[in-house]
């Protein structure tokens, strides 16, 4: 059930807890021979409220008057909330990442793989949370998480949304080109020079720019979905391997890529 909860939300104060960035948090999986991804059940509703704060998510129906006595969602805080609160469960696991109701744990062999998922189960348990079998995957060697494709080898956009900006057609107005650049943008670092690729497309979105689709645009438009249909797998990072940083700028954009030389190749 879902509740209309705006008035409520333009009253009270809204909870700033930091959600993780989720480019940061891949760039951590390292080794990840073995992988599990784990989703918890009705995730909000997980969380109870305090007693005091129940009746503020009173609401009338046909069937008479109810109100929340767990996290509902829409509650403009309830992201906040929960990542806290996950965080928190969840925050001393080693080969482990979380965002909101997504959980990832990886290992470089089977048994260290077998022993990070135990604790983070028992921690789960501990703490009342349930998880969802029919979303979850355990122990295989590749996985989607969060709009990504993970394995041992690195991480790359999800064929499923590459395909998906592949046949995207062209915008025919701004709405539709603001939903565009979301979904490309997404995937920046998987683009080299994406900056100069879309700086054309960006200035359509202007405030006062008359939406004119342009030769040039299209170029660019279907240049940016060329880029990213041929995205290459990023690499995690090796402490142990030789590092470069290459760094450029225009008069419209600018950039940097991590580079690592491994076995005399370059790798990004």
């Amino acid at each position: 059930m879902c509740v209309d909860l705006r008035d409520l939300d333009n009253n009270i104060l809204i909870d700033r807890y930091p959600l993780p960035r989720i480019h940061e948090m891949l760039g951590n999986v390292r080794g990840g021979k073995y992988l599990t991804t784990l989703d918890l059940s009705n995730a909000y509703h997980q969380v109870c409220l305090s007693e005091e704060s129940q009746h503020l998510t009173s609401f009338i129906t046909s069937d008479g008057a109810f109100q929340f006595v767990r996290m509902p969602f829409g509650l403009a805080s309830a992201s906040a909330v929960f990542q806290r609160v996950m965080q928190r469960i969840l925050s001393n696991v080693n080969n482990t990442l979380v965002f909101q109701d997504d959980v990832l744990v990886w290992g470089a062999s089977e048994q260290a793989h077998d022993e990070a998922l135990a604790i983070v189960l028992k921690k789960l348990e501990k703490a009342g949370l349930t998880i969802s079998r029919n979303k979850c995957r355990f122990g295989v060697e590749e996985v989607e998480y969060l709009g990504h494709t993970l394995n041992q080898h690195g991480v790359k956009p999800k064929m499923k949304l590459i395909d998906a900006i592949a046949k995207a057609p062209a915008p025919q107005n701004k709405d539709q080109l603001r939903s565009f650049l979301g979904l490309a943008e997404y995937y920046t670092k998987f683009v080299d020079h994406f900056g100069g690729k879309v700086h054309v497309l960006r200035e359509l979105m202007k405030k006062g720019c008359h939406f004119k689709w342009s030769s040039e645009c299209q170029e660019a438009f279907e240049m940016i979905k060329e880029a990213i249909v041929k995205a290459i797998t990023l690499k995690p990072y090796d402490p142990d391997d030789e590092t470069i940083i290459v760094a450029d700028a225009s008069n419209y954009g600018l950039g940097a890529a991590l580079l690592q030389r491994h076995e005399g190749r370059e790798r990004e």
